[in-house]
C-alpha cells in the first residue's frame, strides 16, 4: 500500500514543463508516444562485440632460437678474430666453426639416408644419372630423342651453315655437317659468305644478303630454317660436334624455348 501510494503521489512531484513551454513539435512527440503510459522498461542497445585481437607471429621452436645463437655466435667471433687476431680469440672462432661443421655433417648423412629410401627425394634418378653404366643408357635415349627430333624436322626444315672459302674452321666443320645430313636427313644448305667453294657441298650458294640480315659476324655459323615460313632460328657458332648439334636443335625447337626467350627465333622471306 505504501508503495501505491507513492506511485500515485508520484505524478504530482515531477515538474512537468507546461502546456505553454512546449512547442508543437513537444506536445506532438508526447502523445504520439502515448502507447508507451507512465511505466515502460527500454531495450539497452546492445554492445559491440570486442575487435579481434591482431594476430601474432607464431613463437618460433627452440631449434630455430637455438640456429640463431649459434649463427650469430660464429659471425661475432670471426669478426673478433679477424679484428684481433690473438691465439685466444682464433681458437675460440675456430671451436665454434667446429661444431657448425659437424652439424652440417650430420645432417648430409640424414640425408643421404632420408634420399636412399626415397626415390622422388634422391637427386641421382631425376635427370642425368651419375653412374657410369646408367649414364651410357640415358645419352643413348637421349640420342635416340633427339635423332627423332631431328628427322621430323627435316620435313619442312634446313640447316643453313654459313661459312667463308679461306676459313680452316669452316672446312674442319663441313664434314660434320655433311654426315649429320646422310644420319638424320635433315638437309644443310651451304652459303658462301665470299662467294668460295667447300668441299662437300657442290651446290652451295653465294650470299645474297641474308648474313646480314641474320648479323652473321663470325663463321661457321648455323641456322634451322623454315623456308615456307621464314621461320629462323640460330643453333651455334664455331665448330660443333654431331652430339652438339642433335642437343641443340633439340632443346632450341621445344616448346619452352620460346617461353625462355622470346626473341629466339627470327622470321625473314628465303629466297
Amino acid at each position: 500500500m505504501r508503495y501505491l501510494a507513492l506511485m500515485l503521489l508520484l505524478p504530482l512531484s515531477v515538474d512537468w514543463p507546461s502546456a505553454a513551454a512546449q512547442t508543437p513539435d513537444d506536445r506532438a512527440l508526447y502523445w504520439a508516444d502515448s502507447w508507451r503510459g507512465w511505466h515502460f522498461y527500454e531495450v539497452p542497445p546492445p554492445e559491440p562485440e570486442p575487435a579481434a585481437p591482431a594476430p601474432q607471429a607464431p613463437a618460433q621452436p627452440d631449434a630455430l632460437h637455438e640456429f640463431e645463437r649459434l649463427q650469430k655466435a660464429v659471425e661475432d667471433t670471426r669478426h673478433i678474430a679477424i679484428m684481433q687476431p690473438t691465439e685466444e680469440n682464433v681458437r675460440r672462432y675456430m671451436a665454434l666453426e667446429a661444431q657448425v661443421v659437424a652439424r652440417a655433417s650430420y645432417f648430409a648423412d640424414v640425408a643421404q639416408r632420408v634420399a636412399w629410401t626415397h626415390p622422388e627425394l634422391d637427386p641421382t634418378l631425376q635427370g642425368r644419372p651419375v653412374n657410369a653404366r646408367a649414364l651410357e643408357v640415358y645419352e643413348r635415349q637421349q640420342a635416340e630423342m633427339r635423332s627423332r627430333t631431328v628427322a621430323r624436322l627435316g620435313q619442312d626444315h634446313v640447316l643453313m651453315f654459313f661459312y667463308r672459302s679461306d676459313c680452316p674452321f669452316c672446312h674442319a666443320f663441313a664434314p660434320t655437317l655433311e654426315a649429320f645430313q646422310a644420319r638424320h636427313g635433315l638437309q644443310v644448305l651451304a652459303i658462301s659468305v665470299d662467294g668460295g667453294p667447300i668441299p662437300g657441298f657442290p651446290q652451295a650458294r653465294v650470299d645474297n644478303g641474308i648474313a646480314n640480315t641474320l648479323r652473321v659476324d663470325q663463321v661457321p655459323a648455323v641456322f634451322l630454317a623454315q623456308p615456307f615460313t621464314g621461320r629462323i632460328t640460330p643453333i651455334g657458332f664455331g665448330v660443333l660436334s654431331e652430339s652438339e648439334l642433335l642437343e641443340r636443335i633439340a632443346t632450341l625447337t621445344a616448346p619452352d624455348s620460346e617461353l625462355m626467350l622470346p626473341g629466339l627465333h627470327q622470321f625473314t622471306q628465303l629466297q
